[in-house]
């Protein structure tokens, strides 16, 4: 979400939404059996049929008037060895055979597989095909997520959520602290407003700021209590395991 932006408007969220469903389309396939599925009026790639003239599809809708068939099912575009059939008027202009290209990159190269099962939408990362939001997790963490993150720390039901995004945040580099945003192109003067003392950073705030510091320095018992304030936040969710402040020792 672009920095600023009020969350409650729509329109801010129409490109995080689309950027989400090309995502998800990685994992998604269509069944085919009975053929009950249009290849250019239905809806099976995106939100609007390859038919439609609007939006990115308008290159896709001069395919569309070349075609013979503009009712063909999407069984009826696939092969015999498994490839993509498509059977136009005429030769393709060069302006008509990039919108050929990207209509092959929108579909995917890979035809959907035609076996028994009712013509629909299946997700890939489920045995049974259907959408389940634990499978997706598990594929964005094993691709993209933070090696060994440390769950305990973070997701417990005695934190608030905020602090739990808060922390998330940390884990993850992405708190916009100053030195954040100049590394987004923002022209700012780094100093910590709290202390004076140092660049704002996110393990400045919370560990070696002054201010910081006192206050860890109140959490902590003063006797028969050692600790070395650790170089960063991952660092002190990786390494936090005393009970001092909670029964199991996950978090303060």
């Amino acid at each position: 979400m672009p920095l600023g932006a009020k969350c409650n408007s729509i329109r801010i969220w129409d490109p995080i939404i689309e950027k989400f469903d090309a995502r998800l389309s990685v994992w998604r396939r269509i069944s085919l059996s009975r053929g009950v599925i249009t290849f250019w009026n239905d809806c099976w790639c995106g939100k609007q049929p390859l038919s439609s003239s609007e939006g990115n599809w308008k290159f896709q809708n001069k395919l569309f008037k070349l075609t013979r068939n503009k009712n063909a099912c999407i069984a009826d575009m696939i092969s015999s060895e498994g490839n993509w059939k498509f059977d136009f008027r005429r030769v393709l202009s060069y302006t008509e055979a990039k919108a050929y290209a990207v209509l092959i990159t929108t579909i995917s190269d890979v035809p959907p597989v035609r076996h028994g099962l009712t013509d629909t939408r299946r997700w890939k990362l489920h045995p049974s095909g259907v959408f389940i939001v634990k499978s997706l997790y598990s594929q964005l963490v094993a691709k993209n997520g933070v090696p060994h993150f440390p769950s305990h720390f973070i997701q417990q039901q005695a934190i608030p959520p905020k602090i739990c995004f808060l922390m998330w945040c940390f884990v993850h580099d992405k708190l916009n602290t100053i030195d954040m945003l100049q590394k987004k192109g923002m022209s700012l003067h780094n100093d910590c407003a709290l202390c004076g003392g140092g660049e704002e950073s996110q393990n400045h705030l919370f560990l070696h700021c002054k201010l910081a510091y006192k206050i860890w320095c109140h959490l902590t018992p003063t006797t028969g209590w050692t600790w070395v304030l650790p170089g960063s936040m991952r660092a002190l969710a990786d390494t936090w395991h005393t009970k001092q402040f909670s029964q199991s020792g996950n978090y303060i």
